[in-house]
């Protein structure tokens, strides 16, 4: 048997009594070079055997079986890796950043010290199971498990992860697809109840538009044209990216809208829907529910008028692409999700369908019985 430090890979280095290896892999900047690492051990036989995994490693990341996993990619944590996700949205301007921090802090909790190598599966699981014992719905978790996908796949891309386990939704088809409608009666009722009129403009100009809150709250004066009474949102403001034109002067309740904001416009300020200090308005979500408990109607949120006034307009004719240009969907597929068939909407295809039938033509069995048979030509010629 050979001595030992007579391998070439695995040394010592002075006065450590810890064996040490060397071999040419990947490092993390994705260039190839000599790695040196610790082999943790006084034992020159495991130190021997890990130089071996590690040259197994180097060669299937070399086919392509599997990318290469060392010491960098051993140490790095989740909390690392979110920290990264995060930089990375910050960077781009990606407007869901917030919501990476906010869905993002339960994981961190969960597996901030964790290393992303020890990540798997059934460790998932394990998270799933204990954030539905503490009551969160399941389209909460997918979202919070989507987070630690997108962590780990950018981890990869940067080389410092080895390999992303595969996560699955609790939640079929989209997460966030909303479900409800607002009729105008509910609409009206929690209009009455809104405390300031600054929150029933903006209720009233995202029924009618289809806008999501965000852009609605984000609309300047120097975006209004007077004549045309035409507002554009510009693109830095849109969360789509794209910039559009909604014109407002067809729409009897828009032009009372702008009629009142008109009046509440201040000059220190570019905002349409301000606080009445000038200052963008805030978070109204405890006034909105308070409101929708007065009006004693069913619970909806802001973005449910969004899909209210897509079904709206395509009940009026409206054509989808027209329909989309206004509530700003860039995909089919996204608006498709909004202009989702109603019960109304299928009593009213029913109602369309008996009257149809209503008006056809219709003889009683009598009549039919009295009428000559039909025959087909070949009858009539063996006959004659």
């Amino acid at each position: 048997m050979m001595p030992e430090g007579r391998i070439r890979g695995v040394y010592r280095r002075k006065k450590s009594p810890k064996w040490w290896i060397a071999y040419m892999g990947p490092r993390p900047d994705g260039s190839w070079g000599r790695i040196r690492e610790s082999a943790k051990t006084t034992d020159f036989e495991k130190a021997k055997r890990l130089l071996e995994r590690r040259r197994r490693a180097v060669s299937n990341h070399r086919e392509g079986i599997r990318r290469f996993q060392g010491p960098a990619q051993e140490r790095v944590t989740i909390a690392e890796l979110f920290n990264n996700l995060e930089r990375h949205y910050e960077t781009r301007k990606l407007k869901s950043l917030r919501s990476v921090k906010v869905h993002g802090a339960h994981v961190r909790r969960a597996f901030g010290f964790e290393r992303a190598a020890r990540v798997t599966r059934p460790l998932i699981d394990s998270y799933i199971a204990k954030r539905r014992g503490e009551s969160a719905a399941d389209a909460t978790i997918d979202r919070e498990t989507e987070l630690l996908r997108r962590a780990l796949t950018l981890g990869q891309e940067d080389g410092l992860v080895a390999y992303v386990p595969k996560v699955t939704h609790l939640v079929k088809g989209h997460v966030n697809a909303r479900q409800g409608f607002v009729e105008r009666a509910e609409f009206d009722a929690l209009l009455s109840e809104l405390p300031s009129q600054v929150l029933r403009d903006v209720a009233a100009f995202g029924y009618s538009t289809g806008m999501r809150k965000g852009e609605i709250l984000s609309l300047t004066w120097d975006g209004y044209n007077h004549e045309t009474k035409t507002i554009r949102l510009q693109a830095a403001r849109a969360k789509t990216g794209r910039g559009r034109v909604i014109r407002c002067g067809q729409n009897p309740e828009l032009v009372t809208v702008l009629v009142r904001r008109l009046a509440e416009r201040r000059l220190d300020s570019l905002l349409i829907f301000h606080n009445g200090q000038g200052q963008r308005v805030g978070d109204f979500y405890t006034s909105w529910a308070r409101a929708i408990a007065r009006a004693k109607i069913a619970q909806f949120t802001f973005h449910d008028l969004r899909r209210t006034a897509v079904r709206n307009m395509i009940r009026a004719g409206v054509p989808e692409r027209v329909a989309m240009e206004i509530s700003g969907h860039r995909t089919r597929a996204i608006f498709d999700r909004y202009n989702i068939v109603s019960g109304r909407d299928l009593d009213d295809a029913m109602a369309k369908r008996a009257a149809y039938e209503a008006g056809m033509a219709k003889t009683s069995r009598e009549e039919s019985a009295r009428k000559e048979p039909v025959t087909f030509p070949s009858e009539r010629l063996a006959r004659s």
